[in-house]
């Protein structure tokens, strides 16, 4: 698709949403407008979460403390690209985009670099991974369910309050600035929160 067509379906899209929220309520049903899930939490996984997922060796929906060391003990040596016995930074960024899907993660080598010394050990390795599961583990129970893993934010009351109209001004004058980026074949990361 060229650059004009994309500049008029962002166009269209932020005219669409505009639209949407502007509207009148139905009959019978006054008082403020907020959005249908302004009150709701939200629920999301984490990347670092993904990673104990794919732990979990039997395969059961949970993921045991064993599991955790047995799965530690065989990513390392392939994380490990040149075989010196540690990770270096441009190592642990390879394998946070191969087991997290990123590698803007914010998990900082220094997380996992106990001794600062620019290398993680497999002690480490192991150790961060074993304190993070102690974190998630929520009931103590040794084993991290899928519950555990999933993180809730609730909406602050100020928030579901003005959260109707606002979010979706925000939004349509985000769709309309990268209408206006496409627009000028500018690349879409300087439209990213700091």
């Amino acid at each position: 698709m060229n650059f004009r067509r994309q500049t008029i379906c962002l166009a269209l899209a932020g005219l669409l949403v505009l639209g949407a929220c502007s509207s009148s309520p139905p009959p019978g049903r006054g008082g403020p407008r907020t959005s249908a899930f302004a009150n709701l939490p939200s629920v999301y996984a984490a990347p670092f979460s993904f990673l104990y997922v794919g732990m979990d060796w039997n395969s059961d929906g949970m993921t045991a403390r064993d599991e955790v060391e047995r799965w530690s003990a065989t990513a390392f040596p392939l994380a490990d690209r040149d075989q010196d016995g540690g990770l270096r930074p441009i190592e642990f960024a390879a394998f946070t985009r191969v087991y997290l899907g990123t590698d803007t993660e914010a998990v900082a080598t220094d997380n996992f670099d106990r001794d600062l010394n620019g290398r993680i050990e497999p002690r480490e390795f192991e150790g961060y991974l074993l304190y993070r599961f102690e974190q998630l583990d929520e009931n103590g129970d040794g084993t991290l369910q899928r519950s555990e893993l999933l993180t809730r934010v609730e909406p602050p009351a100020e928030a579901r309050e003005r959260q109707g109209l606002g979010a979706a001004v925000k939004l349509a004058v985000a769709v309309d600035a990268a209408a206006v980026a496409v627009a000028a074949n500018r690349p879409l990361a300087w439209l990213r929160r700091p």
